[in-house]
């Protein structure tokens, strides 16, 4: 049992290398996605040695350090996922009041975005953003 714990935390710490995240908001800003890799990775290296030295003291505890380790994962993702999130969509509101693209309809306002700041917004994410403007 106690090298099925190890043996799944090495494949964790790879996970995150391997098949990276999805999260649309947190892969385009570079340096929460950096931030959100290097904080993983060294709240999971922190899980694997505690676990190699459990191993020696007590092998029930391992499956606990297992637990926090996934729970740890999803906290640390949903937090940068969150900061992200914040800031694409402060971003993307201050380019439509700065712009004053309001009263346009969202699919002419993604072309727009992305001739003049060569940047792809979502047609949902400008939509929200317009809902949000009308409410304020």
């Amino acid at each position: 049992m106690e090298y099925v714990c190890l043996i799944l935390q090495i494949i964790f710490i790879l996970g995150i290398f391997i098949f990276k995240t999805n999260d649309r908001y947190l892969v385009k800003y570079n340096e929460y996605y950096k931030k959100y890799l290097i904080v993983e990775l060294i709240a999971q290296g922190m899980c694997f040695v505690a676990n190699c030295v459990i191993i020696f003291i007590i092998k029930e505890l391992m499956i606990y350090v297992l637990a926090t380790q996934v729970l740890l994962m999803s906290s640390i993702l949903g937090f940068y996922s969150r900061k992200s999130k914040k800031k694409y969509f402060d971003e993307l509101l201050n380019i439509i009041v700065a712009n004053d693209l309001q009263s346009i309809d969202s699919i002419e306002i993604r072309k727009r975005l992305l001739v003049k700041y060569e940047k792809v917004y979502f047609v949902e994410d400008i939509e929200k953003c317009k809902k949000h403007i009308k409410n304020s």
